[in-house]
């Protein structure tokens, strides 16, 4: 099967595959910059801040939806957790405080749904 015939959720999951098949984590890395480029000015902080290892509230809400549009795509708790140099139970514990926060705050899940859209859809093939 070629990419051209994978759907773009699945097809974000399969290169990650192929990349980590072939030892390296650079396509990863940089899909994960890219994805955080867009949560950064959407929840109003500055990308350096999101990626960073803060504990304030108003970057860890960020980086909760940063690892459930990560989740979203197919990728399992480990490769996120690498990705941000985490345990996998806090990337568990990340998702959970998101889903709470989604039921409580419109504007945090609209933010959130309008990225995990943009990146499920073919418009986001790069």
């Amino acid at each position: 099967m070629n990419l051209s015939q994978i759907p773009t959720v699945e097809l974000h999951a399969e290169l990650f595959r192929r990349a980590n098949d072939n030892k390296t984590q650079q396509a990863l890395h940089t899909l994960h910059l890219q994805i955080a480029a867009d949560v950064a000015p959407a929840c109003r902080v500055e990308l350096d801040h999101l990626l960073s290892r803060s504990r304030r509230s108003h970057l860890t809400y960020p980086r909760y939806m940063l690892m459930k549009i990560e989740r979203t795509l197919g990728w399992n708790l480990q490769e996120i957790a690498d990705l941000f140099d985490y345990d996998h139970t806090a990337i568990m514990y990340g998702l959970q405080r998101h889903a709470v926060r989604c039921r409580t705050d419109a504007a945090y899940y609209e933010a959130t749904h309008k990225l995990i859209t943009k990146y499920a859809t073919p418009s986001c093939a790069r």
